[in-house]
Protein backbone atom coordinates (compact mmCIF):
# COMPACT_ATOMS: atom_id res chain seq x y z
CA UNK A 1 0.00 0.00 0.00
CA UNK A 2 1.86 3.29 -1.06
CA UNK A 3 -0.47 5.34 1.56
CA UNK A 4 -1.64 4.79 5.00
CA UNK A 5 -5.07 5.53 3.51
CA UNK A 6 -5.95 3.91 -0.36
CA UNK A 7 -9.63 4.18 -1.82
CA UNK A 8 -10.64 1.79 -4.49
CA UNK A 9 -13.47 2.42 -6.80
CA UNK A 10 -15.45 0.02 -8.72
CA UNK A 11 -18.12 1.22 -10.90
CA UNK A 12 -20.46 -1.63 -12.40
CA UNK A 13 -22.40 0.15 -15.39
CA UNK A 14 -25.64 -1.93 -16.51
CA UNK A 15 -29.39 -2.39 -15.83
CA UNK A 16 -28.89 -4.21 -12.59
CA UNK A 17 -30.04 -4.62 -9.61
CA UNK A 18 -27.46 -5.35 -6.42
CA UNK A 19 -29.20 -7.10 -3.17
CA UNK A 20 -25.73 -8.15 -1.75
CA UNK A 21 -21.86 -7.91 -2.74
CA UNK A 22 -18.93 -11.05 -1.60
CA UNK A 23 -15.80 -8.63 -0.89
CA UNK A 24 -12.89 -10.76 -0.76
CA UNK A 25 -9.07 -9.43 -0.26
CA UNK A 26 -5.98 -12.01 -1.45
CA UNK A 27 -2.74 -11.51 -1.79
CA UNK A 28 0.48 -13.88 -1.96
CA UNK A 29 2.92 -14.25 0.84
CA UNK A 30 6.73 -13.16 0.35
CA UNK A 31 9.73 -15.01 2.62
CA UNK A 32 12.53 -14.26 2.99
CA UNK A 33 15.98 -15.52 5.51
CA UNK A 34 14.23 -15.30 8.30
CA UNK A 35 11.22 -13.17 7.91
CA UNK A 36 7.87 -14.09 6.31
CA UNK A 37 4.56 -12.27 4.94
CA UNK A 38 1.73 -15.05 5.26
CA UNK A 39 -0.96 -15.25 2.47
CA UNK A 40 -4.06 -12.93 2.51
CA UNK A 41 -7.16 -14.22 2.38
CA UNK A 42 -10.42 -12.99 4.05
CA UNK A 43 -13.51 -12.40 2.45
CA UNK A 44 -16.81 -10.76 3.72
CA UNK A 45 -20.92 -10.83 2.65
CA UNK A 46 -22.29 -7.07 2.87
CA UNK A 47 -26.50 -7.72 2.35
CA UNK A 48 -29.48 -5.88 2.93
CA UNK A 49 -33.00 -7.41 3.69
CA UNK A 50 -35.51 -6.66 1.18
CA UNK A 51 -33.93 -3.87 -0.14
CA UNK A 52 -31.27 -2.87 -2.65
CA UNK A 53 -27.65 -1.55 -2.67
CA UNK A 54 -27.69 2.31 -3.01
CA UNK A 55 -26.00 3.95 -6.15
CA UNK A 56 -23.13 4.98 -4.54
CA UNK A 57 -22.08 3.04 -1.53
CA UNK A 58 -18.81 2.89 1.16
CA UNK A 59 -17.18 0.42 2.19
CA UNK A 60 -14.62 0.95 5.22
CA UNK A 61 -11.88 -1.86 5.90
CA UNK A 62 -9.44 -1.24 8.74
CA UNK A 63 -5.91 -3.01 7.87
CA UNK A 64 -4.08 -4.00 11.22
CA UNK A 65 -0.16 -5.72 11.13
CA UNK A 66 0.01 -8.66 13.28
CA UNK A 67 3.88 -9.70 13.47
CA UNK A 68 4.69 -12.54 15.38
CA UNK A 69 9.01 -12.67 16.70
CA UNK A 70 9.91 -16.48 17.05
CA UNK A 71 12.97 -16.63 19.57
CA UNK A 72 15.79 -19.71 18.64
CA UNK A 73 16.80 -22.16 20.88
CA UNK A 74 19.81 -20.91 20.90
CA UNK A 75 20.93 -17.19 21.03
CA UNK A 76 23.57 -17.51 18.45
CA UNK A 77 20.31 -18.23 16.09
CA UNK A 78 18.31 -15.79 14.05
CA UNK A 79 15.38 -14.65 15.32
CA UNK A 80 11.97 -15.69 13.02
CA UNK A 81 9.66 -12.90 12.01
CA UNK A 82 6.15 -13.43 10.25
CA UNK A 83 3.53 -10.71 9.56
CA UNK A 84 -0.26 -11.50 8.72
CA UNK A 85 -2.70 -8.29 8.23
CA UNK A 86 -5.74 -8.76 9.94
CA UNK A 87 -8.47 -6.53 7.96
CA UNK A 88 -11.67 -5.45 9.99
CA UNK A 89 -14.76 -5.39 7.53
CA UNK A 90 -17.27 -2.56 9.13
CA UNK A 91 -20.57 -2.42 7.77
CA UNK A 92 -21.52 1.27 5.85
CA UNK A 93 -24.81 1.46 4.63
CA UNK A 94 -26.01 -0.25 1.77
CA UNK A 95 -29.58 0.80 1.33
CA UNK A 96 -30.80 3.35 -0.99
CA UNK A 97 -31.93 5.53 2.23
CA UNK A 98 -29.10 8.14 0.89
CA UNK A 99 -30.94 8.36 -2.86
CA UNK A 100 -34.18 9.11 -0.92
CA UNK A 101 -32.68 11.57 0.89
CA UNK A 102 -31.33 13.20 -2.04
CA UNK A 103 -33.40 13.19 -4.31
CA UNK A 104 -37.00 12.28 -2.51
CA UNK A 105 -37.84 8.73 -3.85
CA UNK A 106 -36.23 5.58 -3.57
CA UNK A 107 -34.48 3.64 -6.56
CA UNK A 108 -37.46 2.01 -8.14
CA UNK A 109 -35.64 0.87 -11.41
CA UNK A 110 -32.60 -0.81 -12.20
CA UNK A 111 -29.53 1.27 -12.40
CA UNK A 112 -27.52 2.20 -15.00
CA UNK A 113 -24.47 2.89 -12.76
CA UNK A 114 -23.47 1.23 -9.38
CA UNK A 115 -20.56 3.10 -7.48
CA UNK A 116 -18.40 0.56 -4.81
CA UNK A 117 -15.86 2.72 -2.95
CA UNK A 118 -13.92 0.32 -1.04
CA UNK A 119 -12.16 2.63 1.56
CA UNK A 120 -8.84 0.94 2.87
CA UNK A 121 -7.05 2.33 6.04
CA UNK A 122 -4.16 0.78 7.57
CA UNK A 123 -3.48 1.86 11.05
CA UNK A 124 -0.12 3.00 12.42
CA UNK A 125 -0.17 0.90 15.24
CA UNK A 126 0.33 -2.99 15.31
CA UNK A 127 0.08 -6.21 17.21
CA UNK A 128 3.45 -7.86 18.31
CA UNK A 129 3.57 -11.49 19.50
CA UNK A 130 6.78 -12.62 21.09
CA UNK A 131 7.64 -16.02 21.27
CA UNK A 132 10.69 -17.29 23.41
CA UNK A 133 11.63 -21.14 24.11
CA UNK A 134 11.18 -22.11 27.59
CA UNK A 135 14.46 -23.00 28.27
CA UNK A 136 17.90 -22.12 26.38
CA UNK A 137 20.40 -24.64 25.90
CA UNK A 138 23.05 -23.56 28.31
CA UNK A 139 20.41 -23.61 30.77
CA UNK A 140 18.84 -26.69 30.14
CA UNK A 141 22.56 -28.18 30.23
CA UNK A 142 22.76 -26.42 33.51
CA UNK A 143 19.38 -28.35 34.88
CA UNK A 144 20.71 -31.42 33.30
CA UNK A 145 23.96 -31.50 35.57
CA UNK A 146 21.93 -30.16 38.72
CA UNK A 147 18.88 -32.62 38.36
CA UNK A 148 21.36 -36.05 37.61
CA UNK A 149 23.63 -34.30 40.84
CA UNK A 150 20.41 -34.32 43.14
CA UNK A 151 19.82 -37.88 42.03
CA UNK A 152 22.89 -38.87 42.83
CA UNK A 153 22.61 -37.79 45.97
CA UNK A 154 19.67 -38.93 46.89
CA UNK A 155 20.56 -42.24 46.35
CA UNK A 156 23.52 -41.65 48.13
CA UNK A 157 21.74 -40.53 50.62
CA UNK A 158 19.26 -43.62 50.72
CA UNK A 159 22.66 -45.81 51.05
CA UNK A 160 23.71 -44.33 53.95
CA UNK A 161 20.05 -44.43 55.40
CA UNK A 162 19.67 -48.32 54.51
CA UNK A 163 23.59 -48.99 56.06
CA UNK A 164 23.08 -46.75 58.94
CA UNK A 165 19.58 -47.74 60.72
CA UNK A 166 17.70 -49.84 58.40
CA UNK A 167 20.08 -52.85 58.28
CA UNK A 168 21.19 -52.72 62.11
CA UNK A 169 17.70 -52.83 62.81
CA UNK A 170 16.78 -55.66 61.13
CA UNK A 171 20.38 -57.51 62.13
CA UNK A 172 18.67 -56.60 66.36
CA UNK A 173 15.29 -57.79 65.28
CA UNK A 174 16.60 -60.90 63.51
CA UNK A 175 18.79 -61.76 66.21
CA UNK A 176 15.96 -61.00 68.98
CA UNK A 177 13.80 -63.38 67.19
CA UNK A 178 16.38 -66.04 67.51
CA UNK A 179 17.25 -65.78 71.06
CA UNK A 180 13.40 -65.80 71.15
CA UNK A 181 13.34 -69.18 68.93
CA UNK A 182 16.12 -70.93 71.51
CA UNK A 183 14.78 -70.05 74.40
CA UNK A 184 11.51 -71.58 73.22
CA UNK A 185 13.07 -74.74 72.12
CA UNK A 186 15.02 -74.96 75.54
CA UNK A 187 12.00 -74.61 77.25
CA UNK A 188 10.34 -77.39 75.02
CA UNK A 189 12.76 -79.78 75.84
CA UNK A 190 12.70 -79.34 79.50
CA UNK A 191 9.06 -80.13 79.52
CA UNK A 192 9.33 -83.21 77.29
CA UNK A 193 12.50 -84.10 80.07
CA UNK A 194 10.42 -83.28 83.49
CA UNK A 195 6.89 -85.24 81.44
CA UNK A 196 9.20 -88.23 80.79
CA UNK A 197 11.07 -88.34 83.86
CA UNK A 198 7.09 -88.04 85.25
CA UNK A 199 5.97 -91.30 83.64
CA UNK A 200 8.41 -93.04 84.52
CA UNK A 201 8.39 -92.41 88.27
CA UNK A 202 5.09 -93.22 88.02
CA UNK A 203 5.57 -96.80 86.23
CA UNK A 204 8.35 -97.66 89.09
CA UNK A 205 5.91 -96.65 91.57
CA UNK A 206 3.11 -99.02 89.63
CA UNK A 207 5.88 -102.22 89.02
CA UNK A 208 6.99 -101.60 93.20
CA UNK A 209 2.88 -101.57 94.10
CA UNK A 210 2.81 -105.09 91.82
CA UNK A 211 5.55 -106.60 93.44
CA UNK A 212 4.70 -105.68 97.02
CA UNK A 213 1.04 -107.49 95.84
CA UNK A 214 2.52 -110.61 94.64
Amino acid sequence: MPKHETTVQINMTGPYWIGAIRLCIRGKGQSSVNSTLQELDFCHFYSTSNKAIGRITYIPIVLIKNINMTHALSESDQTNYSGLWIPTFTNGSLSDEEYYIEFGNYLRYMSSLTVIQIMLDERPFFIKNIEEPIVRTAELIFKVLLFTSLCIELFAFMFLIINLFILPLLRSIFYLWKKCRGQNVKSDNSNRSTKSSLRSNSLNKKDSIRMMKS
